[in-house]
């Protein structure tokens, strides 16, 4: 995913929220947008669809996000991991 997190989870969340992209901040809640876990688990997947890891994203973690701000933090530190792995797997004995 070359798009940086932020702007994939605000235009997913926006998707999942039924609003325009631009409505979306990272203050904004999550139940204040009508998003259930359901929603949250949904647009982790479409996120981990989009990178090229074969990583799962910790579900249980969702547990914490309370704002759009919170779900970008997880998934930035998702993909941080992720690369730090891909990193490692890619060096020569």
């Amino acid at each position: 995913m070359k798009a940086s997190s932020r702007s994939v989870v605000h235009r997913l969340v926006a998707a999942h929220a039924d609003i325009g992209a631009r409505l979306v901040d990272d203050e904004q809640t999550l139940e204040r947008l009508g998003l259930d876990p359901l929603d949250l688990i949904l647009i982790v997947v479409q996120v981990a669809s989009l990178e090229e890891s074969t990583r799962e994203f910790p579900l249980d973690a969702l547990d914490s996000a309370r704002t759009v701000g919170d779900l970008v933090a997880l998934v930035d530190a998702w993909r941080a991991r992720a690369v730090e792995v891909r990193s490692v797997e890619g060096r020569a004995p």
